[in-house]
């Protein structure tokens, strides 16, 4: 009666299959990290959205009889009771659909799996296209930051240029250059006074009436003289003429050429030689223009030298300040080179997505038509019917005899009227197995008797 009554229901299955991904994962790298099983249970979720099963509903043809009657929303319901997703060990997992109409489920079964299919390939492509842009949007970020410090590197190595750290053993070298300049442009300008200083002692020299004398070069006076000309020579290589040690000897030398009655030369004896005089206003003139030659490059020596150690001592607290800058730059360039290597490494991890070359969902085997509805199961029910009405009859045989009060025992008897004595007990009278019915019967009676 069960199997007569019952509906049937039906039920039709679509293994699906997870391919890995074809290009190995040494080379491409996906960025698609979640777990089989966690992206399996957001997809069932999108799946079982009212949305999705309202058109798998119209698509299979769900529920025909029930569309007019019942709200969407109780179908949609009932959609998702009868769908189940098995998750196998491995990478297999199942889509099995349940209802009255074998050709529905069937399709429903197969289009559920087909819509897997196409949302994990849409997912996977949209978080593979958003990871991209994150990277692309970061890259971009950083490649600003980076000019802007590139920027304040390049406008604090032009400010301090010349003390740079790097510049340090250029200035070292143009220093040593520069000492050594200098102490040839002293030995030359030493040379060229004492030349002048011999020239002015030997020159003839007018006194103040006029006559032409010479110093006389064996007083004191006249040595006191030539060694303060070696003096202010000596002095004049070291210093400039305004230094106040230069000063006070050109006035020392004065004083004692004005006690020798000695002054400069006349402008034009060159014109007007006196005998025993030697031509040599052109050569003290020469050797004047020198020496102011030399003074002029000793001078700019000096400037050059006092520079470049202004430069060397700057240069610590030019590098404490451009290491500073340096750190962050260096920082900010290796976080751009690691943005890039992963920005291209997503653009591959994306391209691999949209070429379907990286892993993804197929139909190991299509939902057929089921021939057999899974429930009621026949054989199930039918021996589910036979133990129950073996139960059902040992209950009533049960039943009857605890309802039964009749005396059938000599137990029974006692056990019925324990306080009654009993004098005599008739047995049973067997009869022979060649008696007549009637003999049979009167058998039976005599057992009802006893």
């Amino acid at each position: 009666v069960a199997l007569m009554v019952i509906t049937p229901r039906f039920e039709a299955t679509t293994t699906v299959m997870v391919e890995p991904q074809r290009v190995p994962n040494d080379y491409v790298k996906s960025t698609i990290t979640q777990r089989l099983e966690d992206r399996l249970k957001t997809l069932e979720q999108q799946i079982t959205s009212p949305d999705v099963l309202t058109r798998v509903i119209e698509e299979a043809d769900l529920y025909p009889e029930l569309r007019g009657e019942i709200a969407p929303e109780r179908l949609v319901r009932r959609a998702a009771k009868d769908l189940e997703i098995h998750v196998s060990k491995g990478s297999i997992f199942s889509v099995t659909f349940r209802g009255e109409d074998r050709q529905a489920v069937a399709a429903a079964a197969n289009r559920i799996a087909e819509l897997f299919i196409e949302e994990n390939l849409r997912r996977r492509e949209t978080q593979a296209e958003g990871t991209t842009q994150f990277l692309q949007s970061e890259l971009e970020e950083t490649e600003r930051q980076l000019e802007v410090q590139e920027k304040l590197v390049s406008d604090y190595r032009l400010r301090n240029a010349g003390s740079l750290p790097d510049q340090q053993a250029t200035n070292l070298a143009l220093l040593s250059q520069l000492d050594k300049r200098l102490d040839i442009i002293r030995g030359e300008l030493e040379e060229a006074q004492l030349r002048k200083a011999v020239l002015e002692r030997e020159a003839v020299q007018l006194t103040p009436s006029g006559e032409i004398v010479t110093a006389p070069s064996e007083s004191p006076e006249a040595e006191r003289l030539e060694q303060l000309q070696l003096e202010l020579v000596e002095l004049q290589t070291q210093f400039t003429d305004e230094h106040p040690d230069v000063i006070r000897k050109q006035a020392e030398i004065a004083q004692v050429q004005s006690r020798l009655g000695v002054r400069a030369p006349v402008e034009d004896l060159s014109e007007a030689p006196v005998k025993g005089q030697p031509s040599s206003n052109s050569e003290l003139a020469e050797l004047e223009i020198e020496i102011q030659q030399l003074e002029a490059a000793r001078e700019r020596n000096l400037r050059d030298t006092a520079a470049v150690q202004r430069r060397l001592e700057q240069t610590p607290v030019v590098e404490q300040g451009l290491i500073a800058l340096t750190r962050d730059y260096d920082n900010l360039k290796r976080s751009y080179q690691e943005l890039l290597a992963k920005q291209l490494e997503a653009k591959l991890a994306e391209n691999l997505e949209k070429k379907q070359q990286a892993e993804q969902f197929r139909i190991l085997q299509r939902a057929n038509v089921p021939i057999a509805p899974y429930y009621p199961d026949r054989l199930q029910f039918a021996f589910l019917g036979l133990g129950l009405g073996l139960s059902a009859g040992l209950g009533l045989a049960l039943l009857r005899d605890r309802l039964d009060e009749s005396i059938d025992s000599l137990g029974h008897l006692r056990r019925d009227f324990p306080a009654v004595a009993f004098t005599i007990a008739i047995p049973v009278i067997e009869v022979g197995q060649d008696q007549s019915s009637s003999g049979k019967a009167k058998d039976g009676k005599l057992r009802r008797l006893a």
